[in-house]
């Protein structure tokens, strides 16, 4: 490791730090290690590593045309298709939710069997769309308040990934609805 914990070298050793010692004499301007030095005192060199540290002067920074390298359709569908993943693979809570969603269609649909099919006059019509109403209403609310720690859970995830630069806020939050819009 070098100064503020960056990681320079993390392969194997070998025996008498051969494979190490070869890794940092293939730099350009290490020097080869003396026969019988110790390598850690070698890896040491405070000089040359403050003089690799630095860059030479005809290098160019580095520069990027955006922030995020891929256009807003290409990070919404990968984020759509990590939402698709998580919510396959969280198989207990997506059999519950299916379950229950048949389970009260069925409820639903056996109470509006009757009124449901009469069509003579206008109260009859108010009665079957009530009661559709009801059902969706009922199966929304019922659903978005199972999702909440499914959600939250995520928000974590979306936290780090932002903060690694991976998307922004808008496209995750397209995937969330798009995937499941009765669920948030």
């Amino acid at each position: 490791m070098k100064r503020g914990g960056q990681l320079i070298y993390a392969g194997l050793l070998g025996a008498k730090p051969q494979k190490l010692v070869k890794f940092f004499e293939r730099i350009e301007g290490v020097q080869k290690i003396r026969s019988g030095y110790n390598p850690a005192a070698w890896m040491k060199n405070r000089q040359l590593i403050e003089t690799l540290s630095k860059p030479s002067s005809d290098t160019k920074d580095l520069s990027f045309p955006a922030k995020y390298p891929k256009s807003f359709l290409d990070k919404f569908l990968a984020t759509l298709w990590k939402q698709n993943i998580s919510y396959w693979r969280n198989s207990q809570y997506t059999v519950v939710q299916f379950l229950y969603t048949i389970m009260i269609s069925c409820m639903f649909g056996t109470i509006a069997w009757i009124f449901g099919s009469k069509r003579e006059n206008q109260q009859d019509i108010f009665n079957a769309m009530g009661s559709m109403y009801a059902a969706v209403l009922f199966l929304g609310d019922t659903n978005s308040s199972a999702v909440q720690p499914v959600a939250s859970a995520k928000r974590f995830v979306s936290y780090r990934e932002r903060a690694a630069g991976m998307y922004y806020a808008l496209p995750f939050a397209f995937a969330q609805v798009s995937l499941f819009p009765n669920k948030l």
